[in-house]
């Protein structure tokens, strides 16, 4: 679902820095290299590329994780050899909810020029009802806590990374 708000529309790009603030207006980042980007109402969804494919994820900048949903597991489940089994718990107004999940041990995500490589990323093999199901996954901050910047540009629709943060700026 394509869509485009008159908020969106005015801001045009918004490009979040590491130190918290955020610069918005037109062409704040000129000359990133970035990846499709779609709203699913509210959500950004970002195509990354996985294996020579373009898949869709939602992006959640108050999630610290990312999560595989249903559809990747159906995917890739027959490159699963080195994903190892576990559990998770959800609580809830309902309770707690116990799921069997998955871990890969490492993921390399495509987002336009860059690579993101994750570790220990958990898969969800049935549907969570979250809505991820009809995506490939939810996309946390692990995807972006590398990098000095990251872009949504909604005149272009596309999500972009910053240069990476150096050894030295992580610690």
């Amino acid at each position: 679902v394509l869509f485009r708000s008159p908020v969106f529309q005015a801001l045009e790009t918004v490009t979040f820095l590491r130190s918290g603030e955020f610069e918005a207006g037109n062409n704040t980042r000129n000359g990133l290299s970035g990846a499709r980007m779609y709203m699913k109402l509210l959500t950004p969804v970002i195509e990354c590329n996985i294996e020579g494919k373009n898949l869709p994820f939602s992006f959640d900048t108050g999630a610290s994780g990312t999560d595989l949903s249903v559809r990747y597991y159906d995917r890739f489940r027959g490159e699963s050899k080195g994903w190892r089994k576990g559990k998770t718990k959800n609580f809830g107004a309902g309770g707690v909810v116990e799921r069997t999940i998955y871990f890969q041990p490492q993921l390399n995500l495509g987002i336009g020029a860059k690579t993101v490589t994750l570790d220990r990323v958990s898969i969800f093999p049935s549907p969570t009802g979250a809505g991820i199901d009809d995506l490939y996954g939810n996309l946390g901050q692990d995807v972006v806590a590398k990098f000095e910047s990251f872009t949504l540009d909604f005149s272009t629709m596309t999500f972009s990374l910053g240069e990476p943060l150096s050894l030295h700026t992580e610690r």
